[in-house]
């Protein structure tokens, strides 16, 4: 990432959570890409998780535990809060039932919030994206990995999140797949 901003020569923000990528996840070699592309990691018919940085790691992780329950994600390394893929982003709108994006910090004008705008802007519908990150409240301080279980951001968290939307989904006559049994992670 560092190597694109130098190279881009425009003004560019990185922003570092206090958490390490585990080391069997990360990739050996430099893989160059272009600065508003976004990554699909995996592929599956049964909705999206959208998200970039340390989170994108715990949604691989959700999508493990939803395939064990036989649900099959798409995975997305959104890789930029600003710019977003809109290219991208839209397909997966416009191609999926359920699109949820995670974001370790503030929901209010965050990731999800700038999905959802260009979803809007876009003229498309946006009920089918929820949003999970930091709530609008006061956060204990803690270790990381605890305050993130606390409120759901972890991979059992997201995976029940995921879980849930799709029974509602269920019960509204949006989301309809035979032999899928809803089970919580």
């Amino acid at each position: 990432m560092l190597k694109i901003a130098l190279e881009s020569g425009k003004p560019v923000a990185i922003r570092y959570p206090k958490e390490d990528i585990p080391e069997e996840k990360l990739s050996p070699q430099y893989k160059k890409f272009e600065i508003g592309k976004a990554e699909i990691l995996r592929e599956g018919p049964d909705g999206v998780l959208l998200a970039y940085g340390a989170m994108v790691y715990r949604c691989m992780d959700a999508a493990e535990r939803l395939s064990e329950k036989g649900v099959e994600v798409t995975v997305v390394n959104a890789r930029f809060a600003k710019p977003l893929d809109k290219e991208l982003i839209l397909r997966l709108v416009r191609n999926n039932k359920l699109i949820l994006t995670a974001e370790d910090h503030a929901l209010m004008g965050g990731f999800g919030s700038a999905v959802l705008e260009l979803v809007s802007d876009e003229g498309e519908n946006g009920n089918k994206i929820v949003r999970m990150g930091i709530p609008d409240r006061f956060m204990e301080h803690g270790p990381r990995n605890l305050i993130l279980k606390n409120i759901g951001l972890d991979e059992n968290g997201i995976a029940e999140k995921f879980i849930a939307m799709l029974d509602l989904m269920d019960m509204r006559g949006s989301f309809t797949k035979a032999g899928k049994q809803r089970l919580t992670v």
